[in-house]
């Protein structure tokens, strides 16, 4: 012990509450005090009377522990002034840096008169301010007070122990100490995005109830930053982020070299300057799936012209996606390969007739089937911008579409002007070409769309309207047509002749190069009978006669896309492969295979062509261990790879991970009334399903036939509530 802890008693030791100067001893508070205020600090670890005010037995100090620790204690003392210090102890038995603990770092004062406080060594940067207690300011009488033990230094309402939460003091900082809850990592991405769905559904709603006006003032949402921000996120989590246009750009290069919030802001400055303008597009020839020798264009934008474009799209696709017709599918919100199909199978199927057990009229024979010559190369400019300015009225808007159309082709060292049509690749192309396209439905919008009252108001069920329209027609002996598009593949059924159907294919022909310049092929456009089947969009769809039930549709899968797969995989397990390993081989297959099931799992006797494929896998994969093991004996090879998982009774190819079963893949019915819709766009009550299922007849209206004109294929409804009431048919 010093001399100066021999001198003091206990009593004396608990009074004392002094600021150790540079080689002095200690000092009481109530003696030299400079200023009339002085504050209540309790001594730290190692000074007299520590364990006495923390209710602890006093313990004698060793001198050279003492010493060691009497600098760092007033490395820490000297680091805050003494009206800043905590009511928390200040830990000083640690030999490290002061620099590098947090507890020791210097806090510099905030303005206003609030002083920097000192962390305690418990309170890391993390939690810091959760623990904190305010300065303590005394007067002189308090600070007698205090001299009498009755204190011990510590405030009256603060806590007894310096591990519990003290109680704040009237009239303190409480905001000040505590610590503010950070905001989420991703609350500015959601706010881009609120502000963005607010917008597209202010343009779906007025595009929705003003159908022959345009839009004025666009320009200030297209260039703001939120707008951007949400491009931005939408090309750099796209597979494409990894290709680059004619800059030779791609978005990680931008991340890592110049930062996107400085690539964002310039081109922000850029577009509201008008200094912006389009690079040509790069062009790559990539192979046809399914047609050896023959390529497809596709045209690369740069990663600052993909920006663009999809803040282009996200203002203008809410406006025409309010006036798109229902029969249209490809390259929509929410609209896939697996609607279009079902639309045609819930068409085709011949409505249930009274008194008859089997449907045995078809509402529609025969069926055209058309193909655009080069559609998205030979789409004209001038219709494009033409439908675009009738719903959008801002100048600077479609000056920007028409730079994206004529900014040209770079293709091998050589520039190409575009005078015609829109590159495929680009973000905005599909919306363009669905708006040139959509010229095709509105050849046909009486057939398809609800019409208006006598006093200009919509109807209450607008599919009724419609169904009574193709009724009429029907019975008057007058052809139906009713199209089905998926981007520039279109179908169109006819209730009616043959010969009215190819009076129809010629005359479509010349409506579409009279008015949108596009050419239809002429050995791909066939009218065919629906008893025969047709191919579209991968799917095989027909009439099949069953002597139980009468016509009955089907969606089946196409034998010649079952012999594609087959021989895919037989070039994934062919000789050249063996060099790999065996996981490596299933790894190749598993996706191939979970992508081709997936996609037909909705399709007549979709399971048993699953079992035979899974057949031809196995056998595939048999071959290939012997090719690769032609030494070992073939009981040791199926031993080791062919063999069950856990408790499963079945056997698969396994190393690693096992082979995928096709034959495991759920397969059922399509139900096209679970669609799903765009965030912007209000649900409407009316189905498709319903609209084309069911028929005016049996009581719906007066003057309605209950019977089926079979001549010109009207038949008998069935409505909604009766479809409701059965069972959904899961295909075997």
């Amino acid at each position: 012990m010093t001399d100066n802890q021999k001198k003091l008693s206990r009593r004396e030791m608990s009074r004392t509450e002094g600021v150790r100067a540079e080689g002095d001893t200690i000092r009481d508070r109530t003696q030299n005090s400079s200023a009339d205020l002085a504050v209540g600090t309790p001594p730290v670890c190692g000074e007299p009377g520590y364990h006495r005010f923390h209710g602890e037995e006093t313990k004698p100090v060793p001198e050279a522990s003492l010493r060691a620790n009497q600098s760092r204690c007033e490395t820490a003392r000297d680091l805050a002034p003494d009206a800043d210090r905590l009511t928390e102890p200040v830990c000083a038995h640690r030999e490290t840096d002061a620099a590098a603990v947090p507890s020791l770092r210097p806090v510099v004062s905030a303005p206003g008169g609030k002083a920097g406080r000192l962390q305690d060594p418990r309170v890391g940067d993390r939690n810091a301010g959760t623990h904190v207690l305010p300065p303590v300011l005394t007067t002189p009488a308090s600070s007698a007070e205090s001299s009498d033990g009755s204190a011990g230094g510590r405030s009256s309402r603060s806590s007894p122990r310096p591990v519990t939460p003290a109680t704040w003091r009237r009239g303190a900082d409480v905001e000040s100490g505590l610590m503010k809850e950070e905001p989420p990592g991703d609350s500015g991405e959601q706010a881009d995005k609120a502000w963005l769905l607010d917008i597209q559904r202010k343009l779906y709603m007025w595009s929705r109830d003003h159908p022959g006006e345009a839009w004025q003032d666009m320009w200030g949402w297209l260039t703001s930053p939120p707008n951007l921000r949400v491009a931005w996120r939408r090309v750099a989590s796209n597979r494409g982020a990894r290709s680059a246009g004619v800059d030779k750009v791609t978005v990680k290069r931008i991340e890592e070299r110049i930062g996107v919030e400085r690539f964002l802001g310039d081109l922000g400055e850029r577009l509201q300057s008008g200094q912006y303008l389009p690079s040509p597009v790069r062009r790559v020839m990539i192979p046809k799936r399914g047609k050896p020798g023959q390529f497809r264009p596709l045209g690369v934008p740069t990663v600052e012209d993909r920006v663009v474009q999809a803040a282009v799209l996200q203002l203008l696709e809410p406006i025409f996606e309010a006036e798109f017709y229902p029969v249209s599918y490809g390259f929509r919100p929410k609209r896939s390969v697996r609607d279009a199909v079902e639309h045609l199978r819930l068409a085709i199927k011949p409505p249930k007739e009274r008194n008859q057990p089997r449907r045995l009229s078809p509402a529609y024979q025969w069926v055209i089937e058309g193909d655009i010559k080069a559609c998205f190369d030979n789409i004209d400019h001038h219709q494009v911008m033409t439908r675009l300015r009738r719903r959008v009225g801002d100048l600077k808007v479609t000056r920007l579409v028409l730079a994206f159309l004529k900014a040209g082709v770079l293709a091998e060292e050589e520039f190409l002007r575009s005078d015609a049509g829109t590159p495929q690749g680009g973000i905005l192309s599909p919306l363009l070409a669905n708006v040139v396209l959509s010229a095709i439905e509105a050849r046909y919008e009486r057939y398809i769309a609800p019409g208006r009252t006598r006093d200009g108001q919509a109807y209450a069920r607008p599919g009724d309207q419609v169904r009574k329209f193709r009724h009429r027609e029907r019975k008057a002996g007058r052809p139906v047509f009713l199209p089905v598009r998926y981007a520039d593949d279109f179908v169109v059924l006819v209730a009616g002749s043959k010969q009215q159907a190819r009076e129809e294919k010629e005359a479509l022909a010349a409506y579409l190069g009279a008015e949108l310049k596009l050419t239809l092929s002429a050995e791909k456009t066939h009218v065919t009978a629906l008893t025969e089947g047709f191919d579209f969009l991968g799917h095989r769809i027909r009439l099949r006669w069953d002597d139980r039930w009468g016509y009955w549709p089907r969606v089946e899968i196409p034998k010649k896309k079952v012999r594609d797969l087959c021989h895919r995989i037989k070039q994934l397990t062919n000789r050249g492969h063996t060099c790999r390993s065996f996981q490596a081989v299933i790894d190749g297959l598993n996706p191939v295979l979970r992508g081709w099931g997936n996609f037909y799992r909705h399709c007549y006797y979709a399971k048993n062509v699953f079992t035979r494929v899974d057949h031809y896998v196995w056998d595939r994969l048999r071959r290939w261990l012997r090719k690769k093991y032609p030494k070992t004996p073939r009981l040791a090879v199926r031993r080791r790879y062919w063999r069950r998982i856990g408790e499963r009774p079945r056997f698969r190819w396994v190393d690693v991970r096992p082979v995928a079963i096709l034959a495991d893949i759920p397969v059922g019915r399509y139900n096209l009334l679970d669609r799903e819709y765009p965030d912007y766009a209000q649900k409407t009550w009316e189905s498709p399903v319903h609209n084309e299922r069911c028929t005016p007849g049996s009581g719906a209206g007066d003057g309605e036939t209950t019977a089926g004109n079979r001549s010109t294929g009207a038949s008998s409804p069935r409505s909604l509530a009766q479809r409701g009431k059965g069972k959904p048919r899961v295909t075997r």
